[in-house]
């Protein structure tokens, strides 16, 4: 019934006052078959009363056919295959092309009309409101993301919503689903106009089949209805442009620049929504999806949506990146999880298309801006109750009233990857800036006044920017390296200390640790320390592969496809009061030279990749090759004691009688002893052999100077198998070092042509 009073309205009212008409035929029966006359029900979406007896007159009898359900009968529909559409442009489909109708009162009209729209209307001004309906069987075996898209128009059509669900016809304006033809799920119901809306289905389809208890989708039902009691233009409804697809979901790596000039189709992944007729979602001419209002005048808000369907079956690392452009739009944030549409503008991700997890507001205008996905598709799993992962929406939405350049937003640039772990040998020496996400690296900070970035000494700078706080900031930057089927992995970098108080890590901790070093974990969550951070050095290497076994301990698998190195800083001010600096870092494997082995020095210091890593304890410390083409240690300043190694890999697998030669000088070095056996660092002057990188065994001391002195190493390898509780000795690392406080000739060691021999 009509809400506003018109001429219809008026007329329906006047009836039982107008003398020149006849009396209706309710008034004219005896009581006793008022009982049985046909009172159409007074409550939207109840059925029509059933006569009650049999004798009521002929008049009755008439009534009642008035009101009789009708429907078309020219065969069963055949369910249609996907993709389908249908613009009535052939005139009204039959069972044959998949359609059958059904109205209940014989003043229901379903017709196609002139501009080849699908009509439904009632044919008479009356009392008697009707319920129209067209149906439409799909076949959607073996189908997944399915979207229905059409156009539609009220021609003002008073609003009666569906309910969430029903079972066979319901009196109201709307879309229904159902498998079987008798349990019915709501698509939406229908109120204002409009156009290439679409709908998901694939979660009302879980509905329906739950509803009826089968999975049989060879003949699913949708159902176009409309309910009043007036013709077209006073009452109605039209559709048209009606399509069923199967968004095809993209595999990754995905990118999407636009530059087509047309927006890229569900065919392609991508499907669109506005809340009103004025939402306007289109390609500029630059190349760009832009979202805005195309009327503005009359103050209407729109919510446009653009949604991406991609595939991450198996994908780990996930990262979005994107490039946004702010057109004046008054910012409304989308809160952290949401069902369905939500008003605001921002990006989220949804595994169901129905529970949505925000990826990220949108406010100003940023440049190949990238998110980390997985941790928001754990949550959207969460929400939905499942871990498919096969049709992952990423929806870019945009909330305003106004056309661009007054209002909108513009996206370009859409990139989805998996795998940011890089491969190796890894270096990094900033010099064109901070690495990305997609570069494999990513950044934390405890508070908005952390500070990560790139000095104009191309340095990877960390500090907190504010300090009159007294706030303390951890601040984190991130590498993610594949090191499968990788051995003998070495860590090498430059340290600058910038004055920041001491902050030690712990040799395990899981998540964030407020404290100053490097850690590595294979999980993301689980670290092993690498090292604290207090001096300065430079090239100072860390060998990894005994803490990756740690880590691989602590989260309890062998994945190494992505381990993580975490560079930390934690203080209070900037620098140059507080903060570290980071440079030339470098990953490398597989360092482990061959036998025969001699090196001379005749080209200068051996690097890692010649199978040569070092270490000192201070910056002061200094290791390197003399003009006499000797390899030197010793202290650069007075009076500072430092530990000078250099560390010589080589691959003694199936060797035998393994022998060490070698010339040494004592630059009046004091002697000190190394002990026969120990871990990690020992402060004293001499050579050392281990099969892990931890445990050592001593070969000799060093006291007065030797050439071409050689030592047995075959008694020694078993004591540093033993030590380490392996047999593996594709990686023996032998260990040169020295240990005192003042610069050569006051102090110092040198070595030179040495050999490793075996049978």
């Amino acid at each position: 019934m009509k809400n506003l009073p018109r001429k219809k309205r008026n007329s329906k009212r006047s009836r039982k006052f107008n003398t020149n008409w006849e009396t209706p035929i309710f008034e004219r029966l005896e009581p006793r078959l008022l009982l049985n006359a046909d009172i159409y029900g007074v409550t939207a979406g109840q059925d029509s009363i059933a006569p009650l007896d049999a004798e009521a007159s002929i008049e009755v009898d008439l009534n009642a056919q008035a009101n009789a359900p009708v429907e078309e009968t020219t065969g069963a529909p055949i369910a249609q295959s996907l993709p389908y559409t249908q613009d009535f442009s052939s005139g009204k489909p039959d069972s044959a092309a998949g359609w059958e109708y059904f109205s209940d009162t014989v003043e229901g009209r379903i017709q196609v009309t002139a501009g080849q729209r699908l009509r439904m209307d009632d044919t008479t001004a009356d009392n008697i409101s009707t319920l129209n309906e067209a149906i439409l069987h799909i076949d959607l075996t073996g189908k997944t993301n399915v979207t229905l898209i059409l156009d539609h128009w009220s021609l003002s059509d008073e609003n009666t919503p569906l309910l969430d669900s029903f079972s066979g016809h319901y009196k109201g304006d709307g879309i229904a689903l159902s498998v079987d033809g008798i349990n019915w799920v709501k698509v939406t119901d229908l109120t204002g106009n409009f156009t290439e809306e679409s709908f998901a289905l694939d979660a009302i389809i879980e509905l329906a089949k739950a509803a009826t208890g089968s999975d049989d989708v060879s003949d699913v039902r949708i159902k176009f209805q409309q309910y009043d009691n007036y013709p077209a233009d006073t009452d109605g409804r039209e559709f048209d442009n009606i399509k069923e697809t199967t968004n095809t979901v993209q595999s990754l790596p995905y990118s999407q620049d636009f530059e087509s000039g047309v927006l890229p189709s569900n065919a392609e992944g991508w499907e669109y929504y506005s809340s009103t007729t004025d939402g306007r979602i289109q390609i500029t001419a630059d190349g760009t999806l832009r979202m805005d209002d195309a009327a503005g005048s009359n103050n209407e808000y729109t919510l446009n949506e653009a949604i991406l369907h991609v595939d991450l079956t198996g994908k780990a690392n996930v990262i979005l990146t994107l490039d946004h452009i702010w057109i004046n739009d008054e910012y409304n944030a989308i809160p952290e999880n949401f069902t369905g549409h939500y008003k605001g503008d921002g990006i989220a991700l949804s595994i169901d298309g129905i529970n949505w997890v925000r990826i990220t507001n949108l406010d100003g205008t940023f440049t190949e801006e990238s998110f980390a996905l997985d941790a928001v598709i754990e949550l959207a799993k969460a929400a939905a109750g499942s871990d498919n992962v096969s049709d992952v929406r990423i929806k870019f939405q945009q909330y305003d009233n106004y056309p661009a350049t007054s209002d909108g937003r513009e996206f370009d640039n859409i990139k989805v990857i998996s795998k940011i772990a890089q491969p190796i040998p890894y270096t990094q020496d900033f010099e064109s800036g901070l690495p990305e996400l997609k570069d494999g690296w990513e950044y934390y900070s405890s508070t908005t006044d952390g500070r990560i970035q790139v000095t104009a000494d191309g340095s990877l700078r960390m500090d907190d920017m504010a300090g009159s706080t007294n706030e303390y900031t951890l601040n984190e930057a991130i590498l993610h390296i594949d090191l499968t089927g990788k051995t003998n992995i070495i860590l090498i970098l430059d340290h600058t200390w910038i004055n920041d108080e001491y902050n030690a890590i712990p040799e395990s901790f899981t998540g964030h640790y407020k404290g100053d070093g490097i850690a590595l974990s294979i999980d993301g969550l689980n670290w092993v320390r690498i090292t604290n951070l207090d001096g300065s050095f430079t090239a100072q290497s860390f060998a990894l592969d005994s803490i990756i076994e740690l880590a691989k301990s602590a989260a309890g698998s062998d994945d190494v496809s992505d381990v993580r190195i975490k560079f930390q800083q934690y203080d209070n001010y900037p620098a140059t009061s507080d903060g570290r600096e980071f440079d030339n870092i470098k990953v490398t494997a597989n360092i482990s030279q061959s036998v025969p082995y001699i090196q001379d020095f005749e080209s200068g210091l051996p690097e890692l990749k010649d199978g040569w890593e070092y270490y000192s304890s201070t910056t002061d410390g200094r290791i390197q090759v003399t003009a006499d083409k000797r390899l030197r240690m010793d202290t650069a300043v007075n009076n500072v004691y430092t530990l000078n190694e250099a560390i010589l890999h080589v691959d003694l697998t199936g060797k035998t009688n393994v022998t060490l030669t070698l010339d040494y000088w004592d630059l009046d070095d004091e002697d000190t002893p190394i002990l026969d056996s120990f871990t990690g660092h020992y402060k004293g002057d001499g050579i050392a052999l281990s099969v892990d990188g931890i445990n050592w065994i001593k070969i000799t001391d060093l006291a007065g100077s030797f050439t071409d002195q050689s030592f047995a190493l075959d008694s020694i390898i078993e004591l540093a198998k033993s030590a380490a509780g392996s047999d593996d000795v594709s990686d023996v690392s032998i260990k040169f070092q020295q240990y005192d406080n003042y610069p050569a000739s006051s102090d110092g060691r040198e070595f030179d042509n040495i050999k490793i021999t075996a049978t």
